[in-house]
């Protein structure tokens, strides 16, 4: 997804304001992203 979209309807607010709530739920920030990373460069290095 690129470019920007802009919005004032309330409802398409609500939506982008829940859906990003939810992404940030399962965010990982700091030391556990680093290792999540970590983690897929080492199975996308071994093939799998």
């Amino acid at each position: 997804m690129a470019g920007e979209h802009r919005t004032n309807d309330p409802d398409e607010v609500a939506l982008y304001s829940k859906l990003t709530d939810r992404l940030w739920a399962v965010a990982a920030e700091g030391d556990e992203a680093r290792t999540r990373l970590l983690r897929v460069l080492d199975a996308i290095g071994s093939g799998g």
